[in-house]
Formats: structure tokens, sequence, C-alpha cells
């Protein structure tokens, strides 16, 4: 059984967002939580304009390729699904 494949690496694989961008989402998230606020990572980089509506569905749809083909995103063998 594959480890599941966390929406923020997929993100960056797929080409949506960088490092930086994840982190600065992360910290983030942590701060909602603190707060007492709970987002699935995907919404607070919507919300906070790191990726579009379009993007977090390609996101979805690549994390949706990973799991039914069990496939590894850092291996080569993983691609882009059109859009």
């Amino acid at each position: 059984m594959r480890p599941r494949q966390l929406f923020g690496q997929v993100a960056i694989r797929c080409g949506h967002i960088n490092p930086a961008h994840l982190e600065k989402a992360l910290e983030i998230q942590k701060q909602m939580v603190r707060r007492g606020e709970k987002k699935l990572l995907g919404m607070v980089m919507l919300e906070k304009g790191m990726i579009d509506n379009e993007q977090l569905i390609d996101i979805l749809r690549c994390m949706e390729m990973v799991k039914t083909h069990s496939l590894d995103i850092s291996s080569d063998k993983f691609y882009r699904m059109p859009v």
C-alpha cells in the first residue's frame, strides 16, 4: 500500500505552486487551526490567491489519478492530466 499523496506535493508536481507557496499556505493553515478554524489546504491556497478554481480542480484530478492508478508523484512516470 502506497502512502497517500498530499495536496501540496501534488500541487507542486503539477506546476501550480512552488515550495515557498506551500510553506506559506501551511503556516496560514496552522494559524487558523490555533484559532479553532479548520480549512483544507486547497481552500487556503484558493482564498489567498495562490491558485485559482481551475488549478484547484486540476490538482484534485491529479490526486484522484494518483490514487486510482497507484502512481507515485515523485516518479518520472507521473504526468499532468490535461484539463
